[in-house]
């Protein structure tokens, strides 16, 4: 039983990550889809096709969560929280314990891919688990309110179209930690980059005044969507999540993306269009070289 925490991205790469973990331990899989931090009330339903999902609601979540084994409790890594100390040095043990199948009935409020929490518990079990992962991931169809939404963006989609996103909001928040790499600087060699790109540049952000920047700089060959900002603050509720679905489908439709931050949204929509990220002919330039793991992880 899943409820995935946090942004947008981080939600539906443990949606389709935990799925494999429940298929192999033959468990059925449900998720608690829910508005907390990082939610607005969008349902699942108005992002994706669900066909392959369960779902259960709170009273559901709340009776089988106090008798389940709960994987944020026991393992390390599995979202941003911190584990109880006593309990880290136990984390690997109930790792393999559970891909052991010693538990019939298992909670999970993550936001995290579990290979960076499971480790050799995960990789001695199902080695391909990134394999399967992105599979999976390729297969992601939109729903059709997301489709409609896009077309007239999507129409403009001409031969080489090179996709950007740009996470500024609450990355800039000095408490996140990788805000540093979201610098005016940064931003200035992106644009450069995008200029000298033969064709169209598709740019998604969270931030009118990039936007801007974007349109002076790239008036003949900038596509983006129409939409209405909204504030973005670090570990307050946010919301436009539709909005941000599309934006995520449009960026998976270009031919290749340009990788400019950790942000998991960039990165599942790169997944999501087949590792847009490796498509992206780095040769041309040498932007943001301090990036290029944001490519393989």
């Amino acid at each position: 039983m899943l409820k995935p925490i946090n942004g947008l991205a981080n939600r539906l790469r443990v949606l389709f990550s935990y799925k494999i973990i429940a298929d192999y331990l033959k468990l059925p899989f449900y998720v608690y889809w829910t508005e907390s931090d990082g939610f607005d009330e969008t349902q699942l339903t108005n992002l994706i096709s669900v066909s392959d999902f369960k779902f259960v609601d709170e009273s559901e979540w709340c009776e089988h969560r106090p008798v389940s084994f709960q994987i944020d409790k026991r393992i390390t890594g599995t979202s941003e929280f911190k584990l109880d100390s006593s309990r880290q040095t136990k984390s690997e043990l109930m790792a393999t314990r559970m891909m052991n199948g010693t538990f019939t009935k298992i909670t999970a409020e993550v936001s995290n891919l579990p290979n960076w929490s499971f480790n050799d518990a995960l990789v001695n079990k199902i080695p391909n688990h990134k394999k399967l992962y992105k599979k999976l991931v390729r297969s992601l169809s939109v729903s059709d309110k997301v489709k409609t939404e896009s077309q007239q963006t999507l129409k403009l989609f001409d031969g080489d179209v090179l996709g950007v996103h740009l996470r500024f909001g609450d990355a800039m928040d000095f408490r996140n930690p990788k805000h540093k790499l979201h610098t005016k600087d940064n931003l200035k060699k992106i644009i450069d980059t995008c200029e000298n790109h033969s064709g169209k540049v598709f740019v998604s952000t969270d931030d009118q005044e990039v936007l801007n920047m974007f349109k002076n700089k790239l008036p003949n060959k900038l596509l983006f969507r129409k939409k209405q900002f909204v504030e973005s603050k670090l570990n307050a509720q946010k919301n436009g999540q539709f909005d941000a679905m599309v934006d995520l489908y449009l960026l998976s439709q270009t031919n290749y993306m340009l990788p400019t931050s950790p942000s998991s949204f960039g990165k599942f929509a790169s997944d999501v269009g087949g590792d847009l990220y490796k498509k992206y002919r780095s040769n041309e330039s040498n932007i943001l070289k301090e990036l290029e793991t944001i490519i393989t992880w």
